[in-house]
């Protein structure tokens, strides 16, 4: 029986092989892995699961949850639901971004207001939810839950695949989300999402390729989205439309960027390149300052656009922020989540904003759920939203066919004014 407690730290490398099936250790047992912070309920929940031989792991944490998450899926997910629903919030964000297949189940102290947004949120994320626990859980509710728990999602095993191996055997897609202008409601960009899909497991994590990746194989992604989204952007020209594309990429894979031979083909073409936006995260700018100041003036002659994501504010200095190219900044999740709710999050938001702003970047919202936070994000003057509100990361060819549907609906709308 596995019983342990996490608290953030980083979970064993991969395996050397290219492709490695990891048999599960307990096979006929169920997998839950449970969220809560103040480990008050995890007494009963982890003598509850020893008694219906349940391999139980307790998370501080999202961080420690997500690391988990990308070496084994289970079977149910326990969430606990704070008062102010911030932890749950970036949990579900994990889980939609690793495409969770299997059950999440709520719990809480009485009374807590979040619990039927948190549930109505999972199932905006197609997570299959059930009805919530009440903390302190009553033995027979949770027995309830452990004995109609099956091990199928668990026992289907996580393969360990490397990234230069999944890129070679065609493996890798790319699955696009819309940005949206808030304030015209139209389409301002798209961003680029890495898909996994192993012929024998189907959908894996991104997770799964991504955490142990090194620098070599992050830099054959980056070229690889490059040629796809190079030949999406040509696609989208046809129809009259010339969004720019995200592509999360790192600084290091960014240095190669002069010498990769699709930007470089772009490039050469009438001395254009494509309408490309790098996203790369503000802990790894934080942790490359000697490279910032001289791949910024690389960046800025070839025309190569930047966005900060998941920009908190919190770890850079604004002299490094000037030092690179910067055109936009994606407001984290965690406080765009109750960017209409809570006033320390709407200060956080709109000082965020206003520092786009003064650098004459646009301030994009991700995780964007509700009406009520478009509405609250708009009224700060942010610029471009995306979130499940506006659509999910979809093929390629769904996004086209989504916005020939909107592009019909805003053609008979003008019919019937103008009528």
């Amino acid at each position: 029986m596995s019983l342990s407690t996490h608290n953030g730290s980083r979970i064993g490398g991969a395996g050397t092989g290219d492709v490695v099936e990891i048999a599960p250790t307990e096979p006929a047992r169920p997998v839950v892995f449970v969220v809560e912070t103040n480990s008050s309920s995890t007494p009963i929940l982890l003598s509850t699961a020893i008694n219906a031989r349940i391999r139980c792991e307790i998370f501080e944490n999202c961080a420690a949850l997500a690391d988990a998450l990308s070496q084994t899926t289970p079977d149910l997910i326990i969430l606990d639901v704070s008062t102010d629903g911030t932890n749950a919030v970036e949990v579900l964000h994990a889980l939609s971004q690793c495409a969770y297949p299997g059950v999440l189940q709520l719990m809480s102290v009485s009374n807590v207001s979040m619990v039927e947004p948190i549930r109505q949120l999972a199932q905006l994320h197609s997570i299959q939810v059930l009805p919530p626990l009440l903390k302190p859980i009553e033995l027979p509710a949770l027995r309830n839950v452990f004995e109609h728990l099956t091990s199928t999602v668990s026992q289907a095993g996580m393969p360990q695949i490397r990234l230069d191996a999944a890129i070679r055997s065609g493996w890798i897609q790319f699955w696009y989300q819309p940005k949206v202008d808030l304030r015209s409601k139209t389409l301002v960009g798209l961003e680029a999402f890495v898909r996994l899909f192993h012929p024998r497991k189907g959908l894996i994590p991104p997770a799964v390729i991504l955490k142990n990746a090194d620098d070599s194989s992050l830099t054959d992604l980056m070229q690889h989205a490059l040629v796809e989204t190079g030949l999406v952007a040509a696609k989208l020209a046809e129809l009259g439309l010339k969004p720019p594309i995200a592509i999360n990429t790192s600084l290091a894979a960014l240095q190669t960027l002069p010498l990769s031979p699709a930007f470089r083909d772009f490039a050469s073409k009438g001395g254009q390149q494509r309408n490309w936006v790098f996203d790369v995260s503000e802990e790894d700018i934080a942790k490359h300052l000697p490279v910032v100041n001289s791949l910024g003036a690389v960046l800025r002659s070839l025309g190569v656009k930047l966005a900060i994501d998941n920009f908190s504010g919190r770890v850079l200095a604004r002299s490094a922020i000037d030092a690179l190219p910067i055109s936009e900044f994606k407001i984290s999740p965690r406080f765009v989540a109750h960017c209409h709710t809570k006033s320390g999050h709407v200060d956080v938001c709109k000082a965020l904003i206003d520092l786009a702003h003064d650098l004459r970047s646009s301030a994009v919202a991700i995780g964007v759920e509700t009406a009520a936070q478009c509405q609250a994000l708009q009224g700060m003057g942010c610029d471009v939203g995306q979130g499940f509100l506006f659509g999910h990361p979809l093929p390629f060819e769904q996004i086209i066919a989504m916005l020939r549907q909107r592009s019909g609906k805003e053609r008979s709308k003008t019919a019937a004014r103008a009528s």
